[in-house]
């Protein structure tokens, strides 16, 4: 009788063991999916914001040559930082109408400006700001 009794206390302590460990591997894996999620989130964030800072200086720097009175190409590609950049200029009649874009894995931005080069003053600035591309 003694024997059976002890082989139900070692059971019901092998469950109990079991139990906490399983509920601690959840507890884990719950922390790790968050951990990671929240990581993820970061980085995209930072895509977010080196597209725009890339973007931003660009199209400053752009700008800065058409108040010189430099002439621009009509189409031009780099890669800046990692980022896949295209430029697209136009010129029609006093206006010259840019199109920057900067592409960043999954992440986009445009910037887009007229400026008249006899009034040498920006027209029009449009920064649609970085989105998914995906």
């Amino acid at each position: 009788m003694q024997s059976g009794k002890m082989n139900c206390e070692s059971g019901a302590v092998l469950v109990y063991v079991l139990t906490i460990v399983i509920a601690l591997s959840v507890l884990l894996s719950a922390l790790v999916y968050t951990g990671r999620i929240a990581w993820m989130s970061q980085a995209r964030q930072l895509q977010f914001v080196q597209c725009n800072v890339v973007g931003r200086s660009i199209a400053l720097t752009v700008l800065q040559a058409l108040q010189a009175g430099q002439k621009l190409p009509s189409a031009e590609s780099w890669t800046i930082a990692g980022d896949h950049v295209t430029m697209e200029c136009m010129v029609d009649g006093r206006n010259v109408s840019t199109q920057i874009e900067i592409v960043n894995g999954a992440v986009s931005d445009t910037i887009s400006f007229v400026y008249d080069t006899i009034a040498r003053t920006t027209r029009a600035w449009q920064d649609n700001g970085p989105e998914l591309t995906e």
